[in-house]
């Protein structure tokens, strides 16, 4: 059943994206951008990335 969330998860949300865009931009151009893109957008963790790849 969907619930409505609560005042702080918007926030939360927005803060988080907010740091999603600063982790982008600042890995733009590195070998690190595609790995964090598809970590970012999936909800993927990092470590679970690696494993797959290892």
């Amino acid at each position: 059943m969907w619930q409505r969330p609560l005042p702080g998860a918007v926030l939360n949300g927005v803060e988080a994206l907010d740091q999603a865009v600063a982790v982008l931009k600042a890995a733009e151009g590195t070998q690190w951008y595609a790995y964090l893109v598809t970590s970012i957008v999936t909800g993927t963790r990092t470590e679970e990335i690696l494993d797959d790849v290892g």
